[in-house]
């Protein structure tokens, strides 16, 4: 196993848990042949290894353990043709819902299970579930250009034998492989270094929150608000990255940061944040989970100007970015470090300005994404009493999520936030 999948295999062991479970939903518009989908689907499971990857112990060892012959990949289908158009759509959220919400045995499930609903004769949508463990986001674009290809060749329709899905793909096991080497080599001592020196005095944000403390329990209310920024904050945004000499993630990261120290009336600002660890061509067919976790840990300048702070924050985000080879849970666990040190998470992310579209056959796949104004769900679980802030620019548009304990904020909190963040983004990139 890599170094977070051995993390995340002990910790599901003790305590299941529902985040690490990835959906991902896409309309298809157009005449689908089932059977023909059902066949490429499995053809694509048999090409990539992590897509029939189980994990347990070989002589007291945890292990990824590869199966020759995978079970079904799709593993449920459903006819709502009959069902009312207006009432369609909350049928099919209810009917992937309760699909979602079974847990993964890392041991014996399938960790990639496919749904297919048809809602009419040329209308379906395909409910992908994934665990972390498995893949990342990159890893369902992989899986869903490598099923196009499946699917036109078995119809007849796509390339010869010379085609990219007959060429094999790197496997998760030489990924592992290549991480404990450079965990052997100098650049893993570099790199502690830099961590030990940033990991040094961050303390949790402690944000404070608006309802009563003995409202608060150990078992957290899972909620998350979805919003979308208005459209010229995210035109300006895009255009100021010139000339702040920042990229997005940087520029709407500072705002978040800004934000958390005047809510924590303290300068010293520390967050986690994600990054994709697919920098070189080698990895860019992988289907696995490569991510690594980072604290970004920056001072916020007592001159007040947001030119300052994304400095700040364009630096310790470069260093971090020099500084990824080793997966952040050894270097916590070597640096004696606890994560929960950092309570507020951020994370961006950027679609291509021209994303690649994909078909099967003639139908065209389209992601589903959540409704934009959608209103707080619930659920019991584990999670830190923080904030979790997620931003993804995609088409021009910025829209986003933000995760928090319905026990320790309310609504009223969570808007006031979102309107802050809103009215601090647009002094920075309208100024």
């Amino acid at each position: 196993m890599s170094d977070l999948q051995r993390h995340w295999w002990g910790s599901e062991r003790l305590s299941p848990d529902p985040s690490l479970v990835m959906p991902t939903t896409v309309r298809v518009r157009g005449a689908v042949d089932v059977a023909t989908l059902r066949a490429a689907v499995r053809a694509v499971v048999r090409r990539h290894e992590a897509l029939r990857t189980h994990f347990g112990r070989v002589d007291g060892k945890p292990v990824q353990i590869v199966r020759r012959h995978p079970v079904e990949p799709v593993t449920w289908f459903r006819d709502i043709g009959d069902v009312p158009e207006p009432t369609q759509t909350a049928l099919l959220r209810e009917v992937v819902d309760a699909e979602r919400s079974r847990t993964l045995d890392l041991a014996r499930d399938p960790l990639v299970k496919l749904g297919i609903v048809r809602r009419a004769a040329n209308d379906f949508v395909l409910a992908l579930t994934l665990h972390h463990i498995i893949a990342d986001g990159w890893s369902v674009d992989v899986q869903l250009r490598d099923l196009a290809r499946e699917y036109e060749r078995l119809l007849g329709a796509g390339p010869g034998p010379t085609t990219p899905t007959d060429v094999p793909p790197p496997r998760m096991r030489d990924w592992a492989a290549r991480e404990q080497r450079i965990v052997r080599g100098p650049k893993a001592t570099a790199e502690m270094g830099h961590w030990r020196r940033v990991l040094r005095d961050v303390r949790p944000m402690r944000i404070p929150h608006d309802l009563p403390h003995d409202a608060a329990s150990s078992l957290r209310r899972r909620c998350t608000r979805r919003f979308t920024l208005p459209q010229d904050v995210s035109t300006a945004l895009i255009a100021s990255a010139k000339r702040f000499r920042a990229t997005p993630h940087m520029i709407t990261m500072a705002t978040f940061m800004e934000l958390l120290s005047r809510h924590a009336r303290r300068n010293d600002v520390a967050v986690m944040t994600l990054f994709n660890r697919r920098a070189g061509d080698d990895v860019a067919e992988l289907v696995g989970c490569i991510l690594n976790f980072a604290v970004i840990a920056v001072t916020v300048p007592p001159d007040g100007r947001p030119g300052s702070l994304v400095r700040e924050v364009r630096s310790a985000l470069l260093d971090a970015y020099e500084n990824q080879e080793l997966c952040a849970q050894r270097i916590w666990r070597e640096a004696r470090f606890s994560p929960a040190s950092v309570d507020a998470m951020f994370i961006f992310d950027q679609d291509p300005p021209t994303k690649e579209r994909i078909s099967l056959g003639g139908a065209v796949l389209e992601e589903i994404h959540a409704e934009a104004e959608e209103t707080e769900r619930e659920g019991n679980g584990a999670m830190a009493p923080g904030i979790k802030f997620r931003l993804r620019l995609a088409g021009g548009q910025l829209t986003g999520a933000i995760g928090y304990d319905a026990n320790r904020y309310s609504p009223f909190f969570i808007d006031t936030f979102l309107k802050a963040y809103v009215d601090a983004l647009s002094k920075t990139v309208f100024d």
